[in-house]
């Protein structure tokens, strides 16, 4: 960062919605995620590699269901012991629902194979607004936090691999909620903080810091 302004290490990748790390912390790779992609006709995972600052591969989401304004809103990674590291989770702003997909980004470094894992999950247990803005795992602690925006904002966190193993939810009335009346886009925790980035309405392009204690490791 040179006199507080930003590098732009790409450009013109499309509606990019999340971004996440993969399974090696210490990786030269990052994976955003697009919303929707029309020449694939569905969203997209694309792997960037921070040291060319080139987007590597793009892989389509082949069982998403979502369009070009409602779709994947929310993206993140599960590790796990499998030949890839883990399972990428992405949330429909069309259903609400959380679609999971192994993505080959570490048995090859060119194939864009997606294996559609079956079964989808709802991490809003009662029937809760569909617009799952953001997800963010808390590896330390292996905690799932789930966020919601558009007139309805709660924030959830729950088991990553039992979503039904709820720890905590908070609703806009709470005063430690992250979050605004204007549109919630990402969400992320530090040193007992929570920062959030906004989309639409006069919050546009912000990033604000809320007092918040994580939940600890059940």
């Amino acid at each position: 960062q040179t006199n507080g302004v930003a590098n732009i290490l790409k450009s013109g990748l499309g509606d990019i919605e999340a971004i996440t790390l993969g399974p090696d912390l210490n990786s030269n790779f990052i994976y955003v995620a697009k919303e929707f992609d029309a020449t694939a006709g569905k969203p997209q995972i694309g792997e960037f590699n921070v040291e060319t600052n080139e987007l590597t591969r793009w892989f389509t989401l082949i069982n998403f269901v979502g369009t070009t304004s409602t779709g994947q809103e929310a993206m993140e990674f599960i590790p796990d012991a499998g030949a890839e590291g883990g399972i990428f989770y992405s949330g429909s702003q069309q259903n609400g629902l959380v679609y999971k997909h192994r993505l080959s980004i570490l048995t090859s470094s060119t194939d864009t194979i997606v294996t559609p894992i079956i079964g989808t999950f709802d991490p809003q247990p009662n029937g809760w607004n569909s617009n799952l803005a953001a997800l963010n795992l808390d590896r330390q602690n292996n905690i799932l936090y789930a966020q919601w925006d558009e007139n309805f904002y709660k924030l959830r966190a729950m088991n990553p691999t039992n979503p039904s193993i709820e720890y905590g939810v908070w609703s806009v009335s709470d005063t430690n909620l992250p979050g605004s009346p204007n549109g919630v886009e990402g969400i992320c925790f530090y040193n007992n903080y929570a920062y959030i980035t906004h989309d639409p309405g006069s919050q546009a392009g912000r990033i604000r810091k809320y007092p918040f204690i994580p939940v600890q490791k059940p």
